[in-house]
């Protein structure tokens, strides 16, 4: 009986650092949300470079541009640049403290979203901008219900931490799982996150291929984030050429 006893402790032992690490990865993401909807001004600069392929193989890769800045309550810009043997595509979203706005390089269209719709130019700019409009914008506008793909992300787990130019990162990993409604999944794949120790703020996202999918499809997107920086009005103006 005895043994049955220790036993027993010693798998609950064992079982422990597991259960820990994932109630440990929950709470990291869910500082790391609320780190960015407590900012009140927020700028970056990045890159997104894209991989595809058939096979096994990249047959494809592309290396596209983007900045963001913030300040609250309603100034807002973010321009993409496409990789120029892509095509040199460019999608604007920018809001001075009343509309939102886009414009699009593709159409050469300039819409205006008046308040309460402007997560309607996100999700325009969601394709074009190879999903970096709603990436880190939406956990910058979560909380105005603006919805990007790391709102979907599940079964978190911490992975390790790594040293990115003399910052500590910590790794977090799972699986974003994209629905319709509440049960449909249209697609889901593994992402990893390297989230800065200390300022909370999400140095790389790793999208890798699709669950069930077949040859490559995958995105490493590396942002420079900065936490309250000073932000000039004017980096918030664009005219459409």
């Amino acid at each position: 009986m005895r043994i049955l006893v220790v036993l027993a402790a010693l798998a609950v032992l064992l079982a422990a650092p597991a259960g820990r690490a994932e109630t440990d990865a929950d709470q990291l993401w869910q500082r790391v949300v609320a780190a960015y909807d407590a900012l009140g001004t927020y700028s970056d600069s990045g890159e997104i470079v894209t991989e595809y392929g058939s096979g096994t193989a990249v047959e494809i890769r592309e290396r596209h541009r983007f900045k963001t800045a913030l300040k609250r309550p309603r100034q807002f810009y973010f321009e993409f640049n496409e990789d120029p043997d892509a095509g040199a595509d460019r999608f604007v979203i920018w809001c001075e403290g009343a509309e939102f706005n886009s414009w699009w390089l593709t159409t050469k269209v300039h819409d205006v979203y008046p308040q309460g719709k402007g997560i309607d130019a996100f999700a325009v700019a969601s394709l074009p901008t190879k999903g970096t409009a709603v990436l880190i914008p939406g956990l910058l506008f979560g909380s105005a219900g603006l919805q990007g793909p790391l709102h979907s992300l599940e079964d978190l787990r911490l992975d390790g931490s790594e040293r990115i130019d003399g910052r500590d990162h910590i790794k977090l990993s799972g699986i974003v799982r994209e629905k319709y409604g509440t049960s449909y999944v249209s697609s889901e794949y593994p992402a990893t996150l390297w989230i800065d120790r200390d300022s909370l703020l999400i140095r790389r996202i790793l999208q890798d291929t699709p669950l069930g999918g077949g040859g490559i499809n995958r995105s490493l997107t590396t942002l420079d984030p900065v936490a309250g920086p000073e932000v000039d009005d004017a980096a918030f103006r664009f005219s459409p050429p």
